[in-house]
């Protein structure tokens, strides 16, 4: 979709924070390294919402993060990559063995509430570094050297 005035019209829809990150993403092309790291930084806040945030949460959509994240700018590489490594592996732990168990409220549970904590702080983490560098951005072009 073309970058229009629509995008606060459907901004609400869904994830309102995935819509806003694509939506920052789509109005040009990258062309600087640092534009393209700010499209991978987007795309990795975006895919971690929808996995979070999402009405399903299956187990393959974790490992859409495992090539995004280390994509991500260096100051949150490490806790992006450490969530990302531990609700990857939190959902490894339960899914194989005891998926059938899903239906039970089992000791297992836990694992769980761990794996969707990762996630969340995961989203949190990558939405409060895209936020930071929106706001450097305003400053640099409202005081241009």
């Amino acid at each position: 979709m073309p970058p229009s005035a629509d995008h606060s019209t459907w901004a609400g829809a869904g994830c309102p924070f995935e819509v806003r990150a694509l939506a920052r993403t789509s109005t040009a092309s990258p062309t600087t390294m640092d534009e393209r790291s700010g499209v991978t930084s987007t795309a990795a806040a975006a895919v971690s919402c929808f996995v979070a945030f999402g009405k399903v949460l299956s187990p393959q959509y974790v490992i859409w993060l495992v090539p995004l994240v280390p994509l991500v700018a260096q100051r949150v590489w490490l806790r992006a990559m450490a969530l990302t490594v531990a609700a990857t592996g939190l959902t490894n732990l339960y899914f194989p063995w005891h998926y059938r168990e899903i239906r039970l409220v089992t000791e297992w549970v836990w694992v769980l509430l761990a794996r969707n904590i990762a996630l969340v702080a995961l989203a949190l983490v990558l939405l409060a570094h895209l936020c930071r560098e929106a706001r450097q951005e305003r400053v640099q072009r409202a005081n241009p050297p």
